[in-house]
């Protein structure tokens, strides 16, 4: 989006990190580059780009141009988001490649539904560097792309990831596959046994 979470970011990436924002609405990605450069920021990288399940192009839907509420778009369009447009998409593998990304230590995703297709085309990643990773849950965008999550979070605790759900700014340990239908889902790579034993 315009930035909030990615200038935050970027303040405690400090001047060796390094912080990768991925916008594919042109509008909105020009916003972005705007206000990076407001804050004199030189570690962020902008993509103006969908992770997508394929490199080339995708349709896009925005919001209309005298909506109220600017900050939605999504790959299937709905009430919020309806005007059609084409952009570019990348697939994870690429985005990694173009990017020389060698590590990643912290991953935020926030796609009005496509978090698990975003989830599937970074697994490599995730697997390769067990970044922390937040990413949003809404039962019914997921739904629009006929995703479930409860697989996502097998996956993830297969990958000895601890799992938490945060909801009305309360944090809480997620019991079993079946988070609240509209929350924020919070994971965390659980320490090497060897370092767990120590402690």
């Amino acid at each position: 989006n315009i930035g909030a979470h990615t200038l935050l970011m970027a303040r405690m990436a400090g001047s060796t990190g390094r912080v990768i924002a991925v916008e594919p609405h042109p509008g909105i990605y020009h916003r972005l580059a705007q206000n990076i450069c407001l804050n004199r920021l030189t570690n962020v990288k902008v993509v103006n780009a969908a992770l997508a399940d394929k490199d080339g192009t995708i349709d896009l839907y925005g919001f209309a141009a005298d909506a109220f509420e600017q900050g939605i778009s999504s790959l299937r369009p709905d009430h919020e988001a309806k005007t059609k447009m084409e952009v570019r998409s990348l697939r994870g593998a690429t985005l990694v490649r173009e990017q020389r990304i060698e590590t990643c230590d912290f991953l935020k995703i926030d796609v009005e539904g496509a978090e698990s297709l975003v989830l599937q085309e970074l697994s490599d990643l995730i697997s390769a560097h067990r970044p922390i990773i937040l990413f949003e849950y809404r039962k019914q965008h997921w739904e629009k792309f006929g995703s479930d999550v409860s697989p996502i979070l097998s996956r993830l605790r297969a990958e000895r990831y601890d799992l938490y759900y945060i909801r009305r700014n309360v944090t809480r340990p997620l019991a079993g596959d079946q988070p609240p239908d509209s929350c924020e889902l919070f994971c965390l790579p659980c320490a090497p046994s060897n370092i767990a034993k120590s402690i």
